[in-house]
């Protein structure tokens, strides 16, 4: 599954522009450079399948996966067009909208509160992925325990996939065009203990999806962070409460 063409240019915003290469349309923003790549419309499956968690079995018998929260997969339709960041807000970005974050390189992944994250993509007109969103773009159309297959790829491979540096044109990028995905991202909604539409929502706690680069390189089975499925509340956080986010944008 690719994306396809769907007249981007008819129906964005003021400040936005549509664009095209070898993926597919894409709408850029004309001052700061942002590039949204649309999620093809269509019926998919998010959670944790029964073939993706035995894929994770035979990597460690016992991963570190809390199955009740990744369960059980539902049927999600994206139904209008919406669009996801081909990366996550790095801490240029987030200096020229006003947020000076804590960074070694200008190009890194930005680490936000959820307090910024919610500021920095209001200000464009935008929203954070919903999680159905986040996993449905991060797996681009595969049916694995990972978006690339069902094993741990090289370290040369992972470090690229891993890597903090995200404004240089190197990151590796999955099918929908997207990359710099394992930070953990804050997405729009509390965090529901399981995928049950009654499930109970943690007080005080949103959905953060992603997260092996922030233990690599790994020394057990951090590769759990790497499956799209895989979710956490806000709430098991590092003690900064701070984590990575990317633009979503909804067309009416």
């Amino acid at each position: 599954m690719t994306p396809s063409d769907s007249g981007l240019g008819r129906r964005l915003p003021d400040g936005w522009a549509a664009g095209h290469d070898e993926i597919g349309e894409f709408a850029t923003h004309d001052e700061h450079g942002i590039v949204l790549r649309p999620l093809p419309r269509g019926r998919y499956q998010v959670g944790l399948s029964d073939a993706e968690y035995a894929a994770a079995q035979r990597l460690a018998p016992v991963p570190n996966i809390t199955l009740s929260e990744v369960t059980p997969v539902v049927d999600v339709e994206i139904a209008g067009e919406v669009l996801l960041a081909d990366r996550p807000i790095t801490a240029r970005l987030a200096g020229e909208l006003g947020v000076a974050v804590a960074s070694e390189e200008p190009g890194w992944a930005a680490m936000l509160t959820r307090a910024e994250a919610e500021s920095l993509v209001g200000q464009l007109g935008c929203r954070l992925p919903r999680e159905a969103e986040w996993e449905i773009g991060c797996r681009a159309g595969s049916h694995s325990l990972f978006m690339w297959g069902d094993e741990v790829p090289p370290s040369e491979e992972l470090e690229r996939w891993l890597a903090w540096e995200i404004e240089e044109g190197s990151i590796l990028r999955n099918d929908f065009g997207l990359g710099g995905l394992f930070f953990g991202e804050w997405c729009d909604e509390p965090f529901r203990v399981s995928h049950r539409p009654d499930a109970d929502v943690e007080a005080g706690a949103y959905v953060v999806k992603g997260g092996g680069t922030q233990f690599w390189p790994w020394q057990d089975d951090e590769w759990v962070w790497c499956a799209p499925a895989m979710r956490m509340p806000s709430t098991a956080l590092f003690a900064d409460q701070r984590c990575a986010a990317r633009f979503a944008l909804v067309l009416r």
